[in-house]
């Protein structure tokens, strides 16, 4: 069973027999050749932005017909809310070692992940998903005695420190510090149209249309791919990358030079890389269980047209 959790996998290993053109994605034929590598991987759609010295410099989102959909669709980000949770975190709480480990994945925390919830279904609180009590569909959230340990549960945790510090549910209070990151629409809470529908492995759409992830801070975030890459275009300067353990900073995943960080959601990937020192980056979201087929390529790209070095 699919959980929301993260793969990483270098843009490099990007297969070589799918053949993207994410360079001017406002070319008709850049479109049509990423369109044909959509439909034979069953991607519906890609949303992908580019980030040169810090700046967002492009920002397209393409169908499978390949034609442009609207920027402002919204995508489920998956694992990339980690991040962006981090930073609401980081901002309304008291910085200290626990709140520090639980961002890094240091502190030694079960649950990997979650499968979230078809739309409709029963929606378990924070206490029931830390505690594993229906309806929550976890197993409990526990101290496993291993200091690394990717950990969605972690996460969770922080969603409880910052609800019983605001008295707030974690969408609501994520907000101000959503639009203070600079990102416009996205959101912890219900999404606004346009959004991406999700498709499974099979290519089927997910009943409802998507999932719901009452675990806000480790999956639940909402993003424009604009958005999104405002933030990560920021990420460089930020002290969220500072190293901590486990190849982690504050969030983001650090490999060498390279900030990144991938999403798993139920019929979502997505993915972000930044370079340290030059401030170059690419964000792609996608609403499909295959995306990462097209992701890699996608990123390898942007960074072979505009001459950078590779992720």
């Amino acid at each position: 069973m699919l959980v929301a959790g993260v793969l990483f996998v270098s843009a490099c290993a990007s297969d070589p027999d799918v053949e993207v053109c994410a360079s001017d994605l406002s070319d008709q034929d850049c479109r049509d050749i990423t369109a044909e590598a959509m439909r034979a991987n069953g991607v519906p759609m890609v949303a992908v932005a580019v980030i040169e010295a810090g700046n967002v410099v492009s920002a397209a989102v393409l169908d499978w017909e390949g034609e442009p959909a609207p920027i402002e669709t919204m995508f489920q980000a998956a694992s990339l809310s980690k991040p962006v949770a981090a930073a609401v975190a980081l901002s309304l709480l008291p910085r200290t070692a626990e709140l520090e480990a639980l961002l890094s994945h240091s502190a030694g925390v079960s649950v990997s992940g979650f499968e979230g919830y078809r739309r409709g279904s029963a929606l378990p609180t924070t206490a029931q998903i830390l505690a594993g009590a229906g309806p929550a569909n976890n197993a409990p959230v526990e101290n496993i005695g291993r200091s690394c340990a990717y950990s969605g549960g972690g996460y969770t945790r922080v969603q409880a420190m910052v609800e019983d510090a605001s008295g707030l549910a974690f969408a609501e209070a994520a907000e101000p510090e959503l639009r203070a990151l600079g990102m416009q629409a996205a959101t912890f809470g219900e999404p606004r149209e346009p959004i991406a529908l999700a498709l499974d492995e099979d290519g089927e759409p997910i009943g409802g249309g998507w999932h719901e992830y009452p675990e806000k801070a480790a999956a639940g975030l909402w993003s424009a791919v604009g958005d999104y890459a405002r933030y990560v275009a920021a990420l460089p300067d930020s002290d969220q990358v500072r190293p901590i353990a486990c190849g982690y900073g504050l969030g983001p995943k650090l490999d060498n030079e390279v900030i990144t960080h991938d999403g798993v959601n139920e019929g979502y990937r997505a993915r972000f890389v930044i370079h340290r020192q030059t401030a170059n980056g690419v964000v792609v979201l996608t609403n499909s269980d295959s995306g990462f087929a097209v992701i890699a390529p996608i990123i390898d790209a942007v960074a072979r047209d505009r001459g950078w070095e590779r992720f």
